[in-house]
C-alpha cells in the first residue's frame, strides 16, 4: 500500500486552547482532526478521475489513533488499490472534468491554510457542550 504521511504542527490557537482544557480538550482535537478529514475526502470525492467509481469509492477516513501522547488521523485512497489510487494522483494523464491529479492533495493544501481556525472553533464549541 502507498502512504503518503504529513505532520501538521505549528497551530498556535490550538495548541494555546489545548494547554488549558487536558484531557477532555484532546478529545475535542481528535473529533475536529476527524471532522476535517471526512471534509477533505469529501472534497477530494469530487475531484478523484472517474471512470468506473472504484477509485472514487476507495476514499477513506480511519477512526483516530495516538501516537506520541496527540491524535493522528489517516485518510486517503487506494485500499487494495493503492498503487493505482497513487499513478492517478501523481501522473500526468488527461482526465475528464471534474477529475484530476492531486485529488488529494489540492483539498488538504485549502484545508490546511485554515486549520488552526478551524481546530480551535472546534475546541471552544466543544467545551462548552
Amino acid at each position: 500500500m502507498a502512504f503518503v504521511k504529513i505532520k501538521v504542527s505549528g497551530i498556535p490557537k490550538t495548541q494555546k486552547a489545548l494547554r488549558r482544557l487536558g484531557d477532555r480538550g484532546k478529545r475535542a482535537l481528535t473529533s475536529g482532526l476527524v471532522r476535517k478529514a471526512e471534509e477533505i475526502i469529501g472534497e477530494a470525492k469530487g475531484i478523484v478521475p472517474v471512470r468506473d467509481g472504484i477509485l472514487r469509492d476507495s476514499g477513506f477516513v480511519d477512526d483516530p489513533i495516538n501516537i506520541l501522547g496527540g491524535p493522528s488521523v489517516e485518510l486517503g485512497f487506494g485500499g487494495p488499490s493503492a498503487q493505482y489510487a497513487l499513478v492517478q494522483h501523481e501522473g500526468n494523464f488527461r482526465h475528464n472534468p471534474p477529475g484530476q491529479k492531486k485529488y488529494l492533495e489540492i483539498p488538504f493544501n485549502i484545508a490546511q491554510a485554515t486549520l488552526d481556525d478551524f481546530l480551535a472553533a472546534h475546541i471552544k464549541r466543544e467545551m462548552r457542550l
